[in-house]
């Protein structure tokens, strides 16, 4: 297989592209902080103009009307209430540092909107490069699986490619390794539908990765503990570096045959359709 090869023009332009909706993000989340609407505002449309119409849109937009204030407590920005404004801020600054030197990438803009929910519902969106809103409800009462949550959440903030077995598994893969080595992967766990890796690596995930479906379901825990341990794989076969750039790839790829000869080109070896044991060799 041939090796993953990105031209430095497209990677410089993905970068000029990324830096410039990110410098936007922060201005708008800067002068809606101040009260700034009109600024704001603008600034929604140029950004407009320049991604369409991106995931988060409707939160954004509220944000820089004035409709949804924003609160900065210390170096965090809040949308609506904060739950625990010390504790959290504690571990939303611990994470970032972590993760922006472990990928050797600039911190993104991360607002926090801490919902009102009495339930455990914990995720990212991501606006685009550089802003995302991490939506966070009742919190456990474990610290350490409070902080767990964060660094997961966190992590998507700074990397994802729009493959929920990836993104996911990286995510339980940086909160594992730097905040509970010890953590379950569920490796030993059963699917009752998927078990072939094949159906998993694809750019349709809601079928098991979906804001309905239960967290604590086995299949779910077992596709998590695959991802993760798919992503160590490919860490340890070409980097960090290079997992930077087969996400970007494949955040571009047009089909899941693609994501699949990607990832393969990476591994340097074809993929098992078994998954079941996490077995990528």
């Amino acid at each position: 297989m041939n090796a993953i090869v990105l031209s430095d023009f497209a990677r410089n332009w993905d970068a000029q592209d990324g830096s410039l909706l990110s410098l936007k993000g922060r201005s708008l989340i800067f002068h809606a902080l101040s009260g700034e609407h009109d600024v704001a505002q603008s600034l929604l449309g140029e950004l407009h103009l320049l991604r369409g119409r991106f995931p988060g849109f409707a939160a954004i937009r509220d944000i820089a009307s004035g409709s949804v204030p924003l609160h900065k407590i210390g170096s965090v920005v809040y949308v609506g209430n904060p739950l625990d404004s010390v504790s959290l801020a504690r571990i939303l600054a611990e994470s970032t540092e972590r993760c922006a030197q472990w990928l050797d990438l600039p911190p993104p803009q991360i607002v926090l909107q801490c919902m009102p929910q009495r339930c455990h519902l914990y995720y990212t969106l991501i606006c685009f490069p550089g802003l995302a809103i991490i939506r966070l409800s009742m919190m456990p009462d474990s610290l350490g699986e409070v902080r767990f949550i964060v660094f997961q959440e966190v992590c998507h903030a700074f990397l994802h490619c729009g493959v929920r077995l990836l993104d996911e598994g990286l995510a339980h893969y940086f909160a594992t390794h730097f905040v509970d080595p010890t953590h379950a992967l569920i490796s030993q766990a059963k699917y009752s539908g998927l078990s072939d890796i094949h159906e998993l690596l694809t750019m349709n995930g809601d079928g098991l990765f979906g804001n309905n479906v239960c967290r604590d379901s086995g299949d779910y825990r077992a596709a998590v503990s695959s991802g993760a341990q798919l992503i160590e794989c490919l860490i340890n076969a070409a980097g960090i570096d290079h997992l930077k750039v087969l996400f970007l790839r494949i955040s571009q790829s047009t089909s899941d045959a693609e994501i699949i000869e990607l990832i393969e080109a990476t591994l340097g070896h074809r993929l098992p359709h078994s998954a079941r044991y996490g077995c990528y060799f």
